[in-house]
């Protein structure tokens, strides 16, 4: 299973990862503005970035830096997992319209959500590669809206896949 940030070893990165993005979205929630306060420019991706691994690791990192002046985050427990899968995206913008822009024309979650990105040995080139995403709670309404509307399962919850990491972390509960 290749990852960014690496996780082959262990989840460690992951872990940390998933705290991070935690404290970053509690610093920035605003459910009045779901379009915008998890698109923050300070920690956007750059837009020709050659991978999709590239761009997480440019937010992962851009984020790293902006959560070490927060107060310390423990694990994170006020929401779920995401996972997106971008190859299996048909672009419709059905998702955004219905979520009120919480997820973009392409079906992505806000960048600020973003823990990891996973390419897993599976058949389907479409959904081998996907993108874990933090949704607190107090945008997962917006996020299942999306999900419903969404007719290629493109965004769908982590604990609904068939992805390893899915597997891997089932028995810890936090899917």
């Amino acid at each position: 299973m290749r990852s960014s940030p690496d996780c082959q070893q262990d989840l460690d990165a992951f872990w940390r990862s998933l705290a991070e993005t935690d404290a970053w979205t509690r610093a920035h929630r605003n459910i009045a503005e779901p379009k915008f306060c998890y698109r923050r420019g300070s920690i956007a991706p750059p837009t020709l970035h050659s991978s999709y691994f590239a761009a997480v690791d440019s937010v992962v990192g851009l984020r790293h830096w902006e959560v070490r002046s927060l107060p310390d985050h423990p694990r994170a427990t006020d929401g779920r997992l995401l996972a997106y899968f971008p190859d299996a995206d048909l672009f419709d913008g059905c998702a955004a319209q219905e979520s009120k822009g919480f997820f973009d024309a392409h079906n992505a979650p806000p960048w600020g959500t973003w823990v990891c990105m996973f390419e897993d040995p599976v058949n389907d080139p479409s959904y081998r590669r996907y993108l874990v995403a933090w949704i607190p709670n107090a945008f997962i309404e917006l996020a299942e809206i999306g999900i419903h509307v969404n007719p290629e399962e493109c965004i769908q919850w982590l604990s609904d896949t068939e992805t390893l990491l899915a597997e891997i972390i089932a028995p810890v509960g936090r899917t």
